[in-house]
């Protein structure tokens, strides 16, 4: 009997390990491509190349903690992760609608962004379906040059195109019923109230986070927190 729960922890820890590896190999594939063109192109397509940089980088952080760690006791735990990516979603359209009229390319991201918002949906066969049919229409333009674009616009297009693919499938595959946390250990509580890691951390929109960091929400989280621990509400006044 030990040897069968060996093996399905072992079997766990394969599958958390390919989830991880299989969303940074499209960070490190075909994102990085859109990205190192996009320094190729007028300033404002490399701003907005920076900002779904971060927003990327903010999915793998989010998809690593939920792949560690329990999912939380608490909504307003789980919605500091949430939204942050959230926010930086709006952030990119925001940035689009601003400068659109000076790049017609940023449209051609920013269309598609909501992808990342995969991580609040409960049915994600109809996310992922829409999504598609949109992406594959774009995509049968864009290979019968219409509109035109140049080689290295093109190139550009197809990278981020490629982006999207593999995150759908990437979302389909592991996610079907949504975001999972899968971990075993409980999340800190020092690290929901300021030791989050860097990347969602030093993002200054974090509007959840600053909620969530006014005294009675705090006080509210240890409580609950010290509960469960055995501890008395008054070690936390």
């Amino acid at each position: 009997m030990s040897i069968n729960i060996q093996s399905s922890k072992e079997l766990s820890h394969v599958k958390i390990m390919n989830i991880s590896d299989s969303l940074k190999n499209i960070y490190s594939g075909p994102f990085s491509n859109y990205l190192a063109i996009s320094t190729s192109l007028d300033s404002l397509i490399e701003q907005q190349s920076k900002l779904v940089d971060g927003l990327f980088k903010l999915h793998i952080n989010l998809v690593d903690i939920t792949l560690k760690y329990k999912k939380p006791l608490l909504p307003q735990e789980e919605g500091i992760f949430m939204g942050t990516i959230m926010k930086q979603i709006e952030v990119i359209k925001k940035f689009t609608t601003e400068n659109e009229t000076r790049s017609e390319y940023l449209l051609c991201v920013s269309r598609f962004i909501d992808i990342f918002s995969w991580i609040t949906q409960r049915e994600i066969g109809d996310f992922l379906e829409i999504l598609n049919n949109k992406l594959s229409i774009y995509k049968n333009d864009i290979m019968n040059g219409t509109p035109s674009y140049d080689r290295v616009h093109k190139k550009w297009l197809e990278s981020w195109i490629e982006t999207l693919e593999k995150l759908s499938d990437f979302v389909m595959n592991n996610y079907l019923n949504g975001l999972t946390w899968m971990g075993t250990e409980k999340l800190p509580v020092q690290f929901l109230l300021g030791d989050i890691a860097s990347e969602f951390r030093n993002f200054d929109h974090l509007a959840l986070f600053k909620e969530i960091n006014q005294g009675e929400n705090i006080v509210r989280i240890l409580r609950h927190r010290s509960d469960d621990d055995g501890e008395t509400s008054t070690s936390v006044e």
